[in-house]
């Protein structure tokens, strides 16, 4: 795991995952991002936001060109 990108996207079928990862240098560390500035739930709300705005993207293409695409 230590040569992967610390962020990246892959295609999964019809979708898109994007994988994203932070080391810290001690468990203590981390479990303070997590419990103190809620780090984990942070991230799920980023790419929540993000969906919905690749959503609206593409709802707004499909409207322009009346097909998907």
């Amino acid at each position: 795991m230590p040569d992967e990108p610390p962020q990246r996207v892959e295609p999964t079928g019809d979708g898109t995952r994007i994988v994203m990862r932070t080391l810290f240098p001690t468990k203590e560390l981390r479990d303070e991002a997590a419990e103190k500035y809620h780090a984990i739930e942070g991230g799920e709300q980023t790419l929540s936001n993000l969906a919905a705005y690749v959503a609206e993207l593409t709802r707004n293409e499909t409207d322009l060109t009346g097909a998907e695409g």
